[in-house]
């Protein structure tokens, strides 16, 4: 398993996760479906090692996080985990090729291969025009699929995606929807929180969450 969640409970002024257990299997598509309000952003930040639960255990790739410190939560977060938002997040004042290879960079990663890795990448979706254009000149779509590639950098074991079509058109939707069946196929385990039936389509197992409790 990638990821293990036993007993997971989160409460801010109310009771958001409430004895969730989750097993993402590697290389596996799992979509997290729901209501506005049901805690799916909540539960996929707790995941990602972003948010503290309240109780309840982690386990990455075998490895428990209760004990870590926040540099260890921190490094396996960094390059074990890549994560995409409905909004892209993307850095406006940096380039394509910038945005792109910024968490390798923070990691002090090799410059020249990781610029290789996203140069490829580019390539492999017919993008490698936009590589050194400022990020505030390509579309809403691109935007998105530049956001998946700097996810895949680090080539992290798993993808957190939250709603990660939630913007886009169709045309836009079915591009990334491509992207994300490809990274699939070269090995990334994703978790997809979405209300698109086009996301929940290319899943392997759907999840849905309702009132905190996974049903």
């Amino acid at each position: 398993m990638i990821l293990e969640a036993h007993n997971i409970r989160k409460r801010f002024d109310r009771e958001v996760l409430s004895d969730i257990n989750v097993k993402l299997k590697a290389g596996s598509i799992t979509a997290l479906i729901g209501p506005s309000g049901a805690g799916k952003s909540t539960l996929l930040a707790i995941l990602g090692l972003i948010l503290k639960p309240d109780s309840g255990r982690i386990k990455i790739m075998g490895q428990s996080t209760s004990n870590l410190s926040d540099n260890q939560l921190s490094y396996l977060r960094n390059h074990h985990i890549g994560f995409l938002f409905q909004f892209h997040h993307l850095m406006k004042e940096f380039s394509v090729m910038e945005n792109i290879i910024m968490p390798a960079m923070i990691a002090k990663m090799q410059r020249d291969k990781v610029v290789k890795r996203a140069e490829e990448l580019l390539e492999r979706l017919g993008l490698s025009a936009l590589k050194n254009r400022n990020i505030e000149t390509v579309s809403g779509g691109e935007s998105q699929r530049i956001s998946l590639l700097r996810a895949m950098i680090m080539k992290p074991e798993l993808i957190l995606a939250d709603e990660p079509t939630g913007n886009l058109d169709s045309s836009s939707c079915n591009r990334l929807l491509s992207l994300i069946k490809w990274a699939n196929e070269t090995g990334e385990t994703f978790l997809i929180a979405t209300h698109d039936e086009n996301v929940a389509s290319i899943a392997d197992e759907i999840l849905t969450l309702k009132d905190g409790k996974l049903i």
